[in-house]
């Protein structure tokens, strides 16, 4: 039986590739190039908004892992000190985001309205439309509420109803986003943001974690393996975006992706994942191994952060992007630097946190 390592650097490696299809797909769009080459790269952009769910299904099986292994160790789920956890990771460079945000608005630089800030900030953004330069925060949003609601499920629940809780999130979610889409007309491209309608992605990984060391499952995922099936997964990854065209007119790719799509990324992402776990010394899972992408990985969240605030909300040249892009790596490596590490070694300091296990994941999990 195979049994998850202390540290999965895979997942770093798919955190990077996350990232960079969420970087890739603002700057194509951003872009002032023109002809075939920015068309091609528009296309291969199109899947950036993808990234965001890699990141949902990794987060949900980390975070669920790190709750079992804390219930097996002390029969139960201290959830003050885990919220106290999350905020050490999430809050320092987040406030520092929006604060730099807030200053930068003050002094005329860029704009954002008092009321997307506050949804922002608030990390309710999910259900509303804000200002470009807050307006990834939807993301943190929909992890935040997972990291309230889930624990508390975890807490009180055994194993066997949790996955049958999350198991019917996944089933049910498509009719539900299907529900929003004739209810809130207005709100109809706006469906894909809420927390709601993306928590089957969450729950993909979630289901993962929670039967990962059943034999049962292992067994058929060696099965899966063997059928070649992380290939047809790897090129829905790569050609969603045409497959989601399929479903014909513009006004309908949206209704395709919230009955059916999401489903088909949770299942394709969450094959993906486990692959890089099981296949670490495959060609695959050395790449996704390697320092680069691992260091990268690490820093995604902050990446994550910044690249929104340099990338801007207008066409650009390719020289100006490319210096908004080098703007955004520094801002996050300087984030990671000198706000993430130092509150997290504070928190370990001031004893904020319940000791975890001795062989306890190393968790790096917030968004993208």
């Amino acid at each position: 039986m195979r049994i998850l390592p202390s540290k999965i650097p895979s997942l770093d490696g798919l955190r990077t590739v996350s990232i960079a299809l969420v970087i890739l797909s603002h700057l194509a769009i951003r872009s002032t190039l023109g002809g075939p080459v920015r068309n091609f790269f528009v296309d291969f952009a199109k899947n950036g908004k993808y990234g965001v769910s890699v990141f949902f299904v990794i987060s949900g099986f980390l975070i669920t892992t790190l709750l079992m292994r804390e219930k097996e160790k002390f029969k139960r789920v201290d959830l003050g000190a885990f919220y106290l956890r999350r905020a050490f990771r999430i809050l320092p460079a987040f406030l520092l985001y929006m604060l730099t945000v807030l200053l930068l608005t003050g002094l005329g630089v860029i704009f954002v309205d008092r009321r997307s800030f506050l949804w922002a900030v608030t990390l309710v953004s999910d259900y509303a439309n804000v200002n470009w330069y807050v307006g990834h925060t939807w993301s943190l949003s929909v992890e935040e509420q997972f990291y309230f609601l889930w624990p508390l499920l975890f807490a009180f629940c055994s194993r066997r109803t949790l996955v049958v809780i999350a198991s019917l999130v996944i089933v049910l979610d498509p009719l539900l986003r299907v529900l929003t889409w004739y209810a809130f007309p207005l709100q109809r491209m706006s469906i894909r943001y809420m927390f709601h309608a993306r928590a089957d992605i969450l729950m993909f990984g979630c289901v993962a974690a929670l039967l990962f060391d059943l034999p049962q499952f292992q067994m058929w995922l060696e099965k899966l393996i063997q059928w070649k099936a992380p290939m047809l997964a790897l090129l829905v990854f790569l050609f969603f975006p045409q497959l989601q065209q399929l479903a014909g007119a513009s006004h309908h790719t949206e209704f395709f992706l919230i009955t059916v799509g999401f489903t088909i990324q949770g299942v394709a992402i969450t094959l993906l994942m486990l692959y890089a776990i099981v296949r670490a010394t495959s060609g695959a899972g050395r790449l996704l191994n390697s320092h680069l992408l691992t260091y990268v990985g690490v820093r995604s969240y902050s990446l994550y952060l910044w690249q929104q605030l340099f990338l801007g909300y207008r066409a650009y040249s390719a020289p100006r992007l490319a210096l908004g892009l080098c703007a955004a790596v520094l801002a996050a490596f300087l984030s990671y630097s000198l706000v993430e590490q130092p509150m997290l070694r504070l928190k370990r300091s001031l004893g904020a946190a319940q000791k975890p296990p001795k062989d306890a994941l190393v968790l790096d999990t917030d968004p993208a």
